[in-house]
């Protein structure tokens, strides 16, 4: 749904120029002969000197390539005016014509606002919503791949065209097909597909992570059993934002962050890994909209990453081990139950729907607390306060309020 995407930057003597422009374009020699239009987003460079302006700070050379859009002077003006005095992150924005709305990503380039802004039709905005994180990130690293100066700069306008195009094929893929059955899931939750232990702490770790996970392993039924297991805790929205496809004939995908869930097939096709390091550093799960959890279902081993977009500490390639939560957390009962009552479906929704009601009763309490406080609340006491006894338990459940309220954390004195 997308129709175009603008790449700008901002000086303070010529205002604001538009260095690139993807848009989307069909082969008319492929719709002709086939009927069947294959899109794709073909970039278009405005700037004759995009670098020199850029970095340099050189007056714009503008090309013969004008946009025709009557709105592109509007967006960039907006862009670099009320989002860079406000340092807002991204935003949606409705167009005078109320034909089209932008959503943009703004970032320094040498001390210069560089802003990345998609326009897409107002009548894709409410599928759009579900893809909003996604959306986020991908314009974001678009962005900072945009970044490269010297001699590179037009090899990364080239990586970002690719990014832009794999990207946006991804969203169509989530938005039209339904590849996670939640029927299925359940079956599989109570199923022993992993070790008691291992299946505790992923969904342990699933659960603080705000249901961000990446479930690896060497061939597909593999990754299939574990993902089904933990597509039962996901609510509708995060559905529409997870992605696998175990019929899939292509080369399985990268690693996407901003999904939900997803499963990789990482294993080489004679099945031997090398050694015991996950294929996935700290440097892409940096790229996560937060903390993540990694389940390699072949070695039955979880990992947790404390990476996110806006993350400030020294960066490992390192990843720490999920522990596993004591057998009287409410997590660890909810996995007991599910065992108990395999086979019987009325039974399994049943222990479901409880657990997720424990789960949000005890996150809007959180929040009421927190919004009746005018300090920061210690962990100890919000413990006491929600007859939470176990700390394992209370993560979860301040990763829910957290979901529900975003911001809540900062209120919150983590326990030492």
């Amino acid at each position: 749904g997308v129709i175009c995407v603008y790449l700008s930057s901002w000086n303070h003597v010529m205002g604001p120029q538009l260095l690139f422009c993807w848009r989307l374009e069909c082969p008319r020699q492929v719709h002709d002969a086939e009927g069947d239009c294959p899109h794709y987003l073909k970039c278009h460079q405005y700037l004759e000197n995009p670098e020199a302006f850029v970095l340099r700070n050189e007056a714009p050379q503008i090309s013969q390539k004008a946009p025709t859009e009557g709105y592109v002077h509007s967006v960039l003006q907006i862009m670099h005016g009320c989002l860079e005095r406000l340092q807002t992150r991204s935003c949606f924005l409705v167009l005078p014509d109320k034909r089209v709305a932008v959503q943009a990503v703004t970032f320094p380039l040498a001390g210069v606002p560089v802003s990345v802004a998609a326009i897409f039709p107002l009548h894709v905005l409410r599928d759009l919503w579900h893809l909003l994180t996604l959306n986020d990130l991908t314009l974001a690293r678009l962005s900072l791949i945009c970044q490269t100066s010297g001699k590179e700069f037009m090899k990364s306008i080239s990586s970002a065209t690719t990014l832009l195009n794999r990207y946006f094929e991804l969203s169509e893929s989530l938005l039209k097909t339904r590849t996670l059955d939640r029927r299925l899931s359940m079956n599989s939750l109570c199923k022993d597909n992993l070790p008691n232990d291992v299946t505790r702490r992923a969904l342990q770790s699933h659960l603080q992570t705000r249901r961000c996970s990446i479930i690896m392993g060497d061939n597909v039924p593999q990754v299939d059993s574990v993902l089904n297991m933990m597509t039962s805790l996901l609510d509708h929205e995060e559905l529409l934002c997870s992605s696998w496809d175990r019929h899939r004939h292509k080369p399985v995908p990268p690693y996407w962050p901003g999904l939900y869930l997803q499963g990789l097939v990482v294993g080489p096709p004679d099945g031997n890994r090398h050694g015991s390091a996950s294929p996935l550093s700290a440097r892409e799960l940096l790229w996560a909209p937060h903390p993540s959890t990694v389940v390699d279902a072949s070695q039955g081993r979880v990992w947790r990453s404390p990476l996110h977009v806006g993350f400030r500490g020294p960066l490992t390639r390192k990843l720490k081990t999920a522990r596993t939560p004591v057998p009287e957390s409410h997590v660890s009962i909810f996995v007991q139950q599910m065992l108990q009552v395999s086979g019987n479906d009325r039974a399994v929704e049943h222990v479901l729907l409880s657990f997720k009601q424990f789960l949000r009763v005890k996150a809007m309490a959180l929040i009421k607390c927190a919004s009746r406080s005018r300090r920061s609340m210690s962990t100890k006491y919000l413990q006491s306060a929600l007859a939470l006894p176990y700390l394992s338990d209370f993560e979860v459940v301040l990763a829910y309020a957290e979901k529900l309220r975003p911001g809540l954390c900062q209120y919150v004195v983590p326990s030492t």
